[in-house]
């Protein structure tokens, strides 16, 4: 699929596709760090050759775009999120205090932000395109980079798409408008404390001044303008009703879950620009949007996504998206062979054994045919993965 894909791409030269084929398939076959250094010593070309390759345009959005185009058919949803990712040093651009969900506090480090497609059908995630975020002034400056990010990627999300689901981070009425105007409905997650007011649905009485439009704040401790849907798990309930969001000034369908298993109460309120959508279909999106963290997870474990010692600001980002290219294609050898587990790990291991047999076919000077069309060929290339 790769090779395919590649060749088909317009504007790269034919140099900077082959060696994007090279660096890729090295990348899922390499055992240690995804340096310069070890790219040389399993890859081919010399550590010189890599830095100056990575310094230059890269195409890994256009093969990211025909993987998904290639493997999702179904309904899917535009997801975006930013992880952390540890630097040391002072020299590289961007490095500053982030958000570690890890450490669960600001770290010195790198940012990266990170659009992504989900197949809700397939329950997984594939990677468009990934940038680094540097460092904010404030809130309102980081918010406006991270929607330029979500519309730069517009011409390349699937046909279709109806839905954009994101984190409480990106609840913000500069990313609600902007994420509108590029013509998705968002579904995302509030704070519990949002300054929300019932509309008024009720025949209007006959009086002078202006029309009844809402009746009162939503006070979420007695949810009683709220539709019970029942239960989602002994002990959890939830409720849905269509309100309006003062601050990002407009009606919205919230879906708020109420957790009573603990010694307090737990609410957490998820929302939809779309008042339309059924209450279930809010929670099942803004569950799917959990896909993007494995994506982030692969990427660290075994792409080497938080590896490239570079300083260069082009070499980190080619670094960055080369780092999820590698993880989609993992995924997309694992759809068309049928797998209905998919593990990284597995892949990994099973693209090195690939690597270390033909490397001593050719070392040895054998025939590979014979050797590669034995049985006992497949039980060495599956040797260390899981079980099936």
């Amino acid at each position: 699929m790769l090779r395919a894909i590649v060749s088909e791409l317009e504007g790269f030269s034919n140099p900077c596709k082959k060696y994007v084929v090279a660096l890729l398939e090295t990348m899922l076959a390499l055992r240690g760090r995804v340096n310069f250094t070890n790219l040389e010593r399993q890859g081919g070309s010399s550590a010189r050759t890599h830095g100056r390759w990575h310094r230059r345009e890269h195409p890994f959005r256009e093969i990211n775009r025909e993987v998904i185009r290639a493997l999702v058919s179904g309904l899917c949803l535009i997801a975006m999120d930013a992880t952390f990712v540890r630097k040391s040093g002072k020299s590289t651009p961007g490095v500053g205090r982030f958000w570690s969900g890890t450490a669960g506090r600001l770290e010195r480090g790198l940012e990266v932000s990170l659009v992504s497609v989900v197949d809700v059908a397939g329950k997984r995630a594939f990677a468009l395109d990934a940038t680094q975020n540097l460092p904010a002034e404030n809130e309102g400056t980081a918010v406006t980079a991270a929607l330029a990010h979500l519309q730069e990627t517009k011409s390349d999300w699937p046909k279709g798409v109806a839905y954009g689901v994101f984190d409480g981070w990106y609840a913000r009425k500069t990313f609600v408008d902007g994420v509108l105007k590029e013509g998705l409905h968002m579904i995302g997650k509030l704070r519990s404390d949002s300054n929300l007011r019932y509309l008024f649905i009720g025949p209007h009485e006959i009086r002078p001044g202006r029309r009844l439009t809402y009746l009162g704040k939503v006070k979420l401790d007695t949810p009683d303008g709220f539709t019970r849907l029942g239960e989602l798990a002994p002990g959890v309930e939830w409720f849905t009703a269509a309100v309006y969001h003062v601050a990002f000034k407009r009606n919205l369908r919230v879906v708020l879950v109420v957790d009573q298993t603990k010694a307090k109460p737990k609410r957490h309120l998820f929302f939809s620009t779309d008042t339309e959508i059924d209450a279930a279909l809010i929670l099942e999106y803004y569950q799917a949007r959990f896909h993007i963290e494995f994506l982030f997870r692969d990427a660290k474990q075994f792409a080497g996504l938080q590896h490239c010692q570079s300083r260069n600001p082009k070499a980190l980002d080619f670094h960055f998206n080369a780092a999820f290219c590698a993880v989609n294609l993992a995924k997309a050898e694992a759809v068309t062979a049928g797998d209905n587990v998919f593990s990284m790990a597995s892949h990994k291991a099973r693209a090195f054994n690939q690597f270390y047999l033909n490397r001593i076919i050719e070392t040895f000077g054998l025939n590979a045919e014979p050797i590669k069309n034995h049985p006992a060929f497949k039980v060495f290339t599956q040797w260390g993965t899981l079980a099936a």
